[in-house]
């Protein structure tokens, strides 16, 4: 239904009993995601670097801060595939970063050298402390990445086979970040 409507469908989905989705899911994904929120939460009440926040707390790291340059974004086949341009500002000024996207951030270069690469998680932060989606944006924005790192999970053989760089086209091996 995604491609025929070209993603202009909604849907609710997984709709299961507790049982199966208890042994679907990645332990603690929930909770991890809550955790975030919280500390997205108190951060911005506290008038804090919310970027910077959740990395100290979930060994992130904070990758690159500046606003969108250009962006692209083509809906095929169900996905969403585009390029996000940074230029830098504060610490990072006169560098540029780049992500590319299929639905998910899956590879980002800074200074053209590849920087992060799926399954290791790229998040997006606006100026004002939010998380930012894929294409929800405008040049012009600023914009604070980070990455996270990927549950332990998809770091194994098999599942870098379902969602490593080669999954995706990439001739790179999959090396987690650096904090």
């Amino acid at each position: 239904m995604a491609v025929v409507s070209d993603n202009l469908v909604g849907v609710a989905d997984h709709a299961n009993v507790g049982k199966v989705i208890k042994n679907s899911l990645i332990p603690g994904a929930i909770t991890y995601a809550q955790e975030i929120g919280r500390v997205l939460r108190e951060t911005k009440e506290a008038g804090g670097d919310v970027a910077s926040a959740i990395c100290d707390d979930k060994e992130g790291k904070v990758l690159f801060r500046g606003h969108i340059s250009d962006y692209t974004c083509e809906t095929r086949d169900g996905f969403n595939f585009g390029e996000i341009h940074l230029k830098g500002e504060r610490d990072y000024t006169d560098e540029a970063y780049r992500i590319w996207f299929k639905n998910e951030n899956i590879i980002s270069y800074r200074n053209g050298e590849v920087d992060v690469i799926a399954p290791d998680l790229i998040c997006m932060i606006n100026g004002e402390g939010n998380p930012m989606t894929t294409p929800n944006f405008e040049v012009g924005d600023k914009m604070t990445v980070i990455a996270l790192p990927s549950p332990e999970i998809w770091t194994t053989p098999e599942g870098l086979e379902c969602f490593g760089p080669k999954h995706f086209g990439f001739d790179v091996e999959y090396k987690p970040f650096e904090k």
